[in-house]
């Protein structure tokens, strides 16, 4: 292996002001890394910000004796490039041997998480230890919150600059004092500043003289600081919640609202589905699901009776969906029934509804029993409120109301997505986007399994979106669930609470909003303002208008829906137009021209 030059510390930043009184500059060594079209490295480290210099001095000033490699990365504006980051990482692991790298920065929005994580595993598996400050917008922040980068945040119980705190199970592992300091910057100036830039060196001292001084060795370090810590945050168990078993051939039972889609977009699904039963005492055994959804569909299903389902049959599954309505209705448990049945024939469940307490009395033995669910045992909460700013696109689908649509336009516009070769992500609020090949599920709709509040809800979405981002998708796609602001505040079941954690945790960059024939444009427009404050600008890229009135209060378990003319609906989408500037498009007529204003507002400059 070619000699390397051996250093103490790397320090990753602006450069330095030689020429200021308080730098004493006997012997630096320092190297100006950038990126002109490639990689370019020459020797300009003067420092043209001054945070470099103050970075410098800290380090300097608490470690005499320690030999320093200045690597400057930034020239006039103090801003993370992460192409540059990398490259200037890989650079120096390449060419220089350091017990210690030095980053007072870091960016939120990371656009190739996985490249800057491989190279910083490699340069701590070559022995160095990087040390990095988050970013003092309380966000979860690269490279600081990898596994093999020792994070800094800032504490306010730490009072002394040497304070610091020990975080357990978290991607925080120090916590730092954030007083503010005087510190030599660009122009001879002295400047007062605080954050994580400048907490974050005095733990890298701290950590280099544990290893100079107390001779410390390298797996002896995390108890070392643990010991020395003025707190120790304890590590918080975080249990794995269940993942969907595969399914290859399934019936879905009953026929209601949330099981319509699985059987509109049966061509999306995961699996085969063969069969579809109902209650004979809803109407609906004998009729074809195309009829009753008044619509073509990929495959066109006659609703078989549950009570004559031949359970010896091929299939493997039984997607039950919620039973609670229908069990009212017939004086039956449904879920008790057929969970008895498929213990005696050997056959898997998907349940929309927690299934946990007749699960409890039953020795389920080989079969497998799957709800998508979240409880607050499932939840990370040592990572102090930060959350991860998403560096992929989000189109999230919202309405005014229930019952309009919503979950059919995300699947609509991830099938034209996908055809159009898009990675697509996806993170749905119904029970069933699981089966439809969706990352991540976030049941909050009706009877919704997310047993979790507050903020809480907030992290959990926030940590599966980010999930999803590592996948890489171009885009991602979600909805939320029923209106999106309160009609009033007379009765809690009117707040959006759930849909406001919702979207608060989202924080989508563009909105397909939904409405309906009969909504006032008051209601709208304080919805397409509420919807606004997200990312600061104005995000809704069209309106989808249902056409259906109000008149008839059509019930969960039936398909009859009040359809206004097409004229009608055409005049009342010209009248929305005209309010608000948006384009208008009536759902079920030209669906793809959604899916075309999308693209065109994801691509604008």
């Amino acid at each position: 292996m070619e000699n390397k030059e051996k250093f103490d510390i790397a320090i990753l930043d602006s450069g330095l002001s030689v020429s200021h009184s308080m730098i004493k500059c006997d012997n630096i060594k320092g190297i100006h890394i950038y990126w002109d079209d490639c990689l370019q490295v020459d020797n300009d480290i003067e420092d043209t910000i001054g945070h470099g210099t103050a970075v410098y001095y800290i380090i300097k000033k608490e470690n005499k004796e320690a030999k320093i490699l200045i690597v400057k990365i930034f020239d006039h504006e103090y801003d993370v490039n992460t192409t540059l980051l990398i490259n200037a990482l890989k650079y120096i692991n390449e060419n220089y041997d350091c017990k210690l790298i030095n980053l007072s920065n870091g960016v939120s929005f990371c656009d190739n998480i996985g490249e800057l994580e491989d190279i910083c595993k490699d340069i701590t598996n070559n022995g160095t230890y990087i040390v990095a400050g988050f970013a003092n917008n309380g966000s979860i922040s690269y490279p600081a919150a990898f596994p093999s980068v020792i994070g800094v945040d800032i504490s306010l119980r730490c009072k002394h600059i040497y304070e610091f705190e020990y975080v357990e199970g978290s991607v925080i592992n120090i916590r730092a004092c954030g007083i503010t300091q005087r510190l030599p910057w660009i122009k001879n100036e002295i400047k007062r500043v605080s954050g994580t830039s400048f907490s974050c060196p005095y733990i890298t001292s701290y950590i280099y003289q544990a290893f100079h001084t107390h001779k410390i060795i390298n797996n002896d370090l995390n108890e070392y600081l643990k010991k020395n810590a003025k707190f120790v945050h304890k590590f918080e168990y975080k249990e794995m919640y269940d993942r969907m078993f595969e399914i290859h051939k399934a019936v879905v039972f009953p026929f209601n609202k949330e099981v319509h889609s699985i059987v509109k977009f049966s061509n999306l699904l995961n699996f085969n589905l063969i069969g579809v039963y109902d209650s004979k005492y809803l109407g609906n055994v004998g009729k074809s699901t195309g009829m009753l959804l008044q619509q073509e569909m990929p495959k066109n299903f006659i609703i078989e009776d549950i009570n004559l389902l031949d359970w010896t049959s091929d299939f493997d599954t039984i997607i039950i969906g919620h039973t609670r309505e229908l069990n009212s209705i017939t004086d039956k448990n449904y879920q008790i029934d057929l969970f008895e049945k498929c213990l005696k024939y050997n056959k898997n469940i998907f349940a929309f509804d927690d299934m946990r307490n007749v699960i409890a009395k039953y020795n389920i033995g080989d079969i497998k029993v799957y709800t998508p669910m979240l409880e607050r045992k499932n939840i990370v909460h040592n990572n102090m409120g930060k959350l991860y700013n998403i560096g992929v696109p989000i189109l999230c689908v919202v309405g005014t109301s229930s019952k309009q649509g919503k979950y059919t336009i995300q699947l609509k516009l991830r099938e034209a997505f996908l055809k159009q070769g898009y990675k697509v992500g996806g993170l749905g609020t119904e029970p069933s986007a699981e089966l439809f090949g969706m990352d991540e599920v976030f049941p909050m709709g009706y009877d919704n399994t997310v047993f979790a509040d507050g903020i809480d809800q907030i992290m959990a979405v926030n940590y599966k979106l980010h999930k999803i981002e590592l996948k890489q998708p171009d885009i991602i796609i979600t909805g939320s669930q029923s209106q999106t602001i309160a009609h009033d505040y007379s009765n809690l079941k009117y707040i959006a609470l759930h849909q406001n954690n919702f979207l608060n945790a989202v924080n989508a960059d563009g909105f397909i909003l939904v409405c309906n024939y009969y909504d006032d444009l008051e209601y709208i427009s304080r919805t397409i303002k509420y919807l606004n404050h997200f990312n600061n600008k104005d995000n809704i890229i069209a309106i989808a208008m249902f056409p259906v009135d109000e008149d008839l209060q059509w019930a969960y378990l039936t398909s009859d829906k009040n359809w206004v003319s097409r004229d009608e609906a055409e005049q009342k989408a010209n009248v929305i137009k005209e309010a608000f500037h948006k384009d208008v498009y009536i759902i079920g007529n030209n669906d793809e021209k959604l899916f075309e204003a999308c693209i065109a507002y994801f691509t604008a400059d």
